[in-house]
């Protein structure tokens, strides 16, 4: 009895692992309305959609169609809005930000458009920039705004805003920004990286392993 249960047991387990390893691809590529085979950056939003950025135009799928989202005729103070899209990120608050070159783009869903005032956005959370400044969202969901002198970190849940000041130039167009649970990594320039403790901000200057340029 117990070989038999046995049995029935290990069928069981195989035909379970068996059916956890059987998936379904499909290609999708411009004849299903991809904008360009050029795929920079993707990202799989709250909401379930997927978000397709490429070098010429992005893209959301919803499992069954693409709609292509041009944001080229969209201009900010700075300069054009161009549809290469390097990257999307999305924050707690369900704001996509789309970066294009050192331009970027914020998909509001009620009005399911994107807008390149993003000045006005960071001044309803209380940040102000400069004409060149980077939009990091970290694993928490939570947004951080680089400058080239400042640091804001900005709370989503908590709707708290605080800054710190390096006290050296990021040059924000040359610097890489990474996170984990317990930390913000930036590698400036210099090949030096600025660790900066999400809890309480304090900073810390680490020089980087010999032939590290960058990271993602």
């Amino acid at each position: 009895m117990k070989r038999i249960l046995l049995c029935i047991l290990l069928s069981l387990a195989v035909w379970h692992i068996n059916a956890e390893s059987h998936y379904v691809f499909r290609k999708l590529d411009i004849t299903d309305g991809l904008s360009n085979s050029n795929v920079k950056t993707i990202l799989k939003d709250n909401y379930g959609y997927l978000w397709v950025g490429t070098a010429a135009g992005l893209n959301r799928y919803d499992g069954y169609g693409f709609r292509q989202y041009s944001l080229a005729a969209s201009k900010r103070e700075m300069g054009e809005f161009v549809d290469d899209i390097w990257s999307l990120q999305q924050d707690a608050d369900g704001n996509i930000w789309a970066k294009s070159t050192d331009c970027y783009a914020v998909y509001n869903s009620l009005k399911d458009d994107f807008s390149t005032d993003i000045d006005k956005l960071l001044e309803s959370y209380g940040i102000t920039v400069e004409q060149k400044y980077r939009i990091y969202v970290d694993r928490e969901a939570n947004l951080w705004v680089v400058t080239d002198k400042k640091i804001w970190a900005y709370d989503m849940k908590t709707r708290t805003l605080r800054s710190i000041e390096p006290g050296l130039n990021l040059i924000c167009d040359e610097i890489n920004i990474a996170d984990n649970q317990a930390y913000i990594y930036l590698l400036v320039p210099s090949g030096r990286f600025l660790k900066i403790d999400k809890q309480t901000l304090a900073i810390e200057s680490l020089s980087a392993p010999d032939g590290i340029k960058s990271f993602n």
